[in-house]
């Protein structure tokens, strides 16, 4: 049996709220316009505007048109929006939107000239929405300065630099939950990086994690043997030449994932890390440059006067900085010598042997003392155009036949061609397969003076690195948009100074527990949500999926 229809009155608007008492109605009731000329200022604003900002705002107007009317009394005078009319006037508006406080008390008008302005001064940003936002309007070629943010600002938002850096440590995260999310075995996908938890000595685990990617560097912040185990630090109680079988188990599983030019930065205390290089098996496991050892001053040790103590107390500790491969650095010596030169210098001593030429006699001829660097591999150098066209005449058709420039494609077809161009470009080949090294980012010596981490800033990690000297590394040694590997994650500094340098971390964690909190921080600061890799899962679903399935596991915690 069919229900019987009930015919409904179209709903009516009910129109604003009623205002509060005391208010005999609200200033939006009716938008109104008044003649510009007509306002005039409240004599005791005590909000002041620059003309920098006029001009923002007036800025602002052009683009949007009037979006907030002007709140006036009766009498005409400017309640809120002093600054919108003063902008009026510098873009020459006769007439603009008002809104008409009427019935308000003289206290009233007053004190709203005040609250107008410290309430908006309460609200907060969302950094990394913000950043996220702003950098979507700047590839959309938008005129950012009309967000009202000034070229310093939009440069610390878009571009961070070491301020960011430096404040990042103090990011406040929500309450740490007790059950540990993370799992052994978990892929974690934050934004552009990726967090792996398991065993960085396993090289099935950097075959997952980097999927057939390879990086530009490696930072490795490994257990130093100081027998923290206890206080969360993993392995930490391996000691002389267990350590040192311990870092190069870790070493060899990830160098085939880094670039045979890449660089390397391993922490640790300065005899152990010589150690590990000398005696180890570091410096004969492959072609490694020591380009520098790293001391990092923390300042923050008070130093001891003692009848007891017997040596200086401790105030840094050590990084080596490490170069993959042939690095090509100043003069070259003769285990420097570039492979792609050698067409080039077989065919000019094959040149030389038809004229039976001795190296004096190439001196002569040029009148240069160059024939060793021409000829020979230790310091080479290619010819130059004058000096091979000063051999060629001196040979009378007997040697040196063929053309600086027809040798020269000939030998390197896809080099380019003109004057010495050849030489400039086949040295540019040479210098760009060392390892990249921005040094011109910032003024920086082998000591980095870095405060340590202390207190809540330690997410409970017995021995964390501060960000903005991590970061250090990581703009140094990673181009933009580039990547590089963490082989031991811990509360994840690295990985949020690629965050904020825009570079691309992978990271291999052994400790569950670490793992939420560095995906806890990266939230804290991004607009996204981090994801569990062949899942698509967030953390926050998981983390209720996982509480529901087992409601009684335990949790584990994080030592320190």
């Amino acid at each position: 049996m069919g229900r019987k229809s009930i015919d409904k009155k179209p709903t009516e608007p009910t129109g604003p709220p009623a205002p509060p008492p005391g208010v005999e109605r609200w200033p939006t009731s009716n938008q109104e316009t008044r003649k510009v000329a007509q306002l005039l200022p409240y004599a005791h604003n005590a909000r002041t505007h620059a003309p920098e900002q006029v001009h923002k705002i007036a800025a602002s107007i052009r683009e949007w048109g009037w979006t907030n009317p002007v709140l006036i009394d009766e009498r005409n005078v400017i309640i809120a929006g002093h600054g919108r009319v003063m902008a009026a006037k510098l873009i020459g508006l006769e007439e603009i939107p008002v809104l008409v406080a009427r019935g308000w008390t003289e206290a009233q008008k007053r004190a709203y000239v005040i609250a107008d302005n410290k309430l908006a001064l309460e609200a907060g940003w969302d950094i990394g929405i913000l950043s996220a936002e702003l950098g979507q309007l700047a590839e959309l070629k938008f005129d950012l300065g009309l967000t009202g943010f000034g070229e310093k600002e939009l440069g610390m938002l878009i571009d961070p630099d070491d301020d960011d850096l430096e404040s990042a440590d103090e990011v406040a995260l929500p309450p740490l939950q007790k059950r540990v999310v993370a799992r052994t075995g978990d892929l974690w996908i934050l934004g552009p990086h990726r967090i792996l938890v398991g065993d960085s000595t396993d090289p099935a685990t950097w075959a997952r994690l980097m999927s057939g990617e390879v990086a530009a560097c490696v930072i490795a912040d490994p257990p130093y043997g100081m027998g923290k185990e206890s206080a969360g630090v993993a392995n930490d109680n391996l000691y002389r030449e267990e350590l040192d079988a311990f870092q190069m188990k870790w070493w060899r599983a990830v160098r085939a994932h880094v670039a045979e030019n890449g660089s390397a930065y391993v922490w640790g205390n300065a005899p152990d890390l010589w150690r590990l290089w000398y005696l180890g098996g570091l410096n004969a496991e492959e072609r490694l440059t020591v380009r520098n050892e790293i001391v990092w001053a923390k300042s923050s040790a008070p130093g001891m006067a003692s009848e007891d103590a017997h040596c200086y107390a401790p105030e840094t500790e050590r990084c080596l900085f490490l170069m993959r491969g042939q690095q090509f650095l100043g003069n070259q010596n003769l285990d420097e010598y570039w492979d792609g030169w050698e067409p080039l210098r077989a065919w000019l001593c094959s040149q030389r042997d038809v004229l039976t030429w001795k190296p004096s006699d190439v001196n002569r001829v040029t009148e240069s003392k160059m024939a060793g660097h021409w000829f020979g591999k230790s310091q080479f150098q290619p010819i130059s155009r004058e000096a091979y066209e000063v051999l060629q005449k001196a040979a009378e058709g007997r040697a040196f036949i063929e053309s600086y420039d027809d040798l020269f494609l000939r030998l390197f077809p896809d080099a380019r061609a003109g004057g010495n161009a050849y030489r400039r470009e086949l040295s540019e080949r040479v210098r760009d397969s060392r390892s990249y090294f921005d040094g011109a980012h910032d003024a920086m010596t082998d000591v980095w003076r870095f405060n340590r981490v202390v207190g809540e800033e330690r997410y409970g990690h017995a021995t964390p690195k501060p960000v903005a000297m991590m970061g250090r590394a990581v703009r140094t040694s990673v181009p933009e948009g580039g990547l590089f590997v963490d082989p031991f994650l811990g509360t994840g500094p690295c990985l949020i100074a690629a965050d904020l340098l825009k570079r691309r971390c992978y990271a291999v964690e052994l400790e569950p527990a670490y793992v939420d909190i560095v995906i806890r921080r990266w939230e804290a600061r991004s607009p996204e949500s981090s994801t569990l890799d062949g899942d698509g899962r967030t953390f926050h679903e998981i983390s209720l999926a996982r509480r529901e399935a087992d409601p009684t596991e335990p949790a584990e915690a994080v030592a320190g």
